[in-house]
């Protein structure tokens, strides 16, 4: 069961008959099957085969076209892909399990102990998105406790543990019902706001209904108030004379009296730093670097952005392929798996570009304008990234040709900010996308025209800070009320800078690196890339510096994103 949920994020059930390539069991299991259905065929005539051997030889060309059918529409529909095989810059979608039953070397690879307890991780990392799924409500009693039991569970709030049992119930309540006393047991309920448990689990008509459960309730409030059962080796103590022992009298508690965090609990607000080397979290409070992934494939100059669904993608960058003499500019595209610490690959972009903007709207990634890489023309038409497609699309272009602008998304709305017309003039224009409605529309004009600058969402406003103008580098900030759809000054960066980065974590607004002119040994300014990190003061309104370098900014797109620090290597 831990392979199937596993592979269920992936794949689509497999229907009888596809897996038969997979290992002898399933042939022969194939083979005898189609063997019953040959001989009862009422389309066979048997008159006309004068030997056993045309017999064979008729029921192995029907066996043959059966798996044909069937290994083309697992082909076509990619229903059999769980893992990428890659060799030097080539990578092969394919299956572990076709792996295995083609090679030695990936039969013992990838065993089956390996892969179950691969895949019991696996469920573990990715209970939020598999405790939805229709297979995750057909769990037998056991199955169920031994998937929510463990520690390494990856949710950050324990609600979701509950909530998912009460559904898994409520899918066969007649016969799930007697089973909850034991899976109830397995539900940390210490680890829940008080508050959510008066509201959400004693209330809970089921609940309320069995005695077992209502005295466990009890246990459990008196536990929230302070008041926790004798444990049973505390009587063993006072029976035997024990004074010492390996596990605390709270190990000995109740199951559903455990409040030990689960692994996904450690989560915490992070400054998300990516190069072309890694990337690399900071965190602003504790001073603390962690390696959340390599980059090396990762190109300079890129793009990126964190969705509402805390998924980082990264798009675009400077990267030319030499061998590739009728399309040498390419734009890739990547998702961080955050869990695994890798980059997965996704569908390139359809025409390489940059200084484009990115934004998200339900669920999917915009590509908005920029600079064709190829022609080096201006660009205003934007493409939409469908994760559940995996393709991408185009929608109604942006009113104007623009490159070297800022893109942000707020509530469903993507804001497209300044940038460098086709006459290489910065514009102070501003646009709003509605992607429910499908149209860009004007919204008050920036009080400078700029284009490279930094901006983040902070304290429901659009901050823009330095940037690029007519007269060189500017430190002016604005900030755009997206109340009162009003442009204010704020108070200004204490330096004159292009391609600031501004990040808003946990209610603070930070601003780190960019280019500045500085003077040389020569007397002459030049500019040059800076990496440090300044925060801005609501209350004092100004800036302060926290760090004056960080390497891991060099030549980095910034984000603010939830990582967990259980899967992070400290620096």
């Amino acid at each position: 069961m831990y392979l199937y949920l596993a592979s269920k994020i992936k794949l689509q059930r497999l229907q009888a008959g596809q897996s038969t390539l997979i290992c002898l069991f399933y042939r022969q299991t194939f083979a005898q099957t189609t063997a019953k259905t040959f001989y009862s065929s009422p389309f066979q005539d048997f008159s006309k085969m004068d030997s056993q051997r045309e017999l064979t030889e008729e029921l192995r060309l029907y066996q043959s076209t059966l798996l044909q059918d069937g290994l083309k529409e697992l082909l076509e529909e990619k229903k059999f892909i769980d893992c990428s095989l890659k060799a030097g810059d080539r990578s092969l979608p394919c299956h572990r399990l076709i792996l295995s039953a083609c090679s030695p070397y990936f039969r013992l690879l990838l065993d089956c102990p390996r892969l179950a307890f691969s895949a019991r991780d696996f469920v573990s990392d990715h209970f939020v998105q598999i405790c939805k799924e229709e297979d995750f409500m057909q769990l037998a009693p056991h199955e169920l406790i031994s998937v929510i039991t463990p520690d390494s569970l990856n949710v950050e709030k324990e609600e979701l543990v509950f909530e998912a049992v009460m559904r898994w119930v409520r899918t066969d309540k007649e016969n799930r019902v007697k089973s909850l006393g034991e899976v109830f047991d397995c539900i940390r309920f210490r680890l829940m706001p008080e508050k959510y448990f008066k509201d959400h689990v004693e209330k809970d008509d089921i609940i309320k209904s069995n005695s077992d459960l209502q005295k466990k309730i009890k246990i459990i409030k008196d536990a929230f108030a302070g008041k926790l059962p004798e444990s049973s080796k505390s009587t063993e103590k006072s029976n035997k004379g024990e004074v010492n022992g390996d596990v605390g009298d709270e190990d000995l508690l109740p199951g559903y009296l455990n409040d030990l965090p689960r692994h996904g609990m450690f989560v915490k607000d992070l400054i998300l730093l990516v190069n072309d080397t890694a990337a690399v979290a900071y965190d602003p409070l504790e001073n603390e670097c962690y390696l959340a992934a390599l980059a090396e494939q990762i190109p300079r100059n890129h793009s990126s952005i964190v969705t509402k669904q805390n998924q980082v993608y990264i798009v675009g960058g400077l990267y030319v392929e030499e061998e590739n003499k009728d399309q040498p500019f390419q734009s890739y595209f990547f998702q961080l798996d955050n869990i695994a610490g890798e980059w997965l690959a996704l569908p390139p972009l359809p025409s390489a570009r940059c200084l484009f903007g990115l934004g998200e709207s339900d669920n999917k990634i915009y590509v908005i304008a920029g600079k064709d890489l190829r022609t080096e023309e201006s660009l205003d038409s934007v493409l939409c990234y469908d994760p559940v497609a995996i393709k991408w699309g185009e929608i109604k272009k942006l009113p104007i040709k623009v490159y070297g602008h800022a893109t942000i998304s707020n509530n469903g709305l993507i804001y497209s900010l300044g940038g460098k017309t086709d006459d290489k003039k910065c514009t102070n224009r501003v646009f709003v996308y509605n992607s429910k409605k499908g149209d860009w529309r004007d919204l008050a004009p920036m009080k400078v025209a700029r284009s490279m600058f930094g901006t983040a969402i902070h304290k429901g406003k659009i901050v823009i800070a330095g940037g690029v103008t007519e007269e060189g580098l500017t430190a002016s900030v604005e900030a755009f009320d997206l109340t009162t759809n009003k442009w204010e000054i704020m108070p200004e960066f204490p330096q004159e800078r292009s391609s600031i980065s501004l990040v808003t974590l946990s209610g603070s607004l930070y601003a780190i690196g960019g280019f500045a002119m500085i003077q040389l040994e020569s007397k002459e300014f030049a500019p040059s890339e800076v990496t440090d990190i300044w925060k801005y003061d609501d209350d004092k309104k100004e800036w302060s510096g926290i760090l004056k370098e960080i390497r891991y900014a060099t030549g980095a797109s910034c984000l603010a994103t939830r990582l967990n620090l259980f899967k992070l290597s400290k620096l």
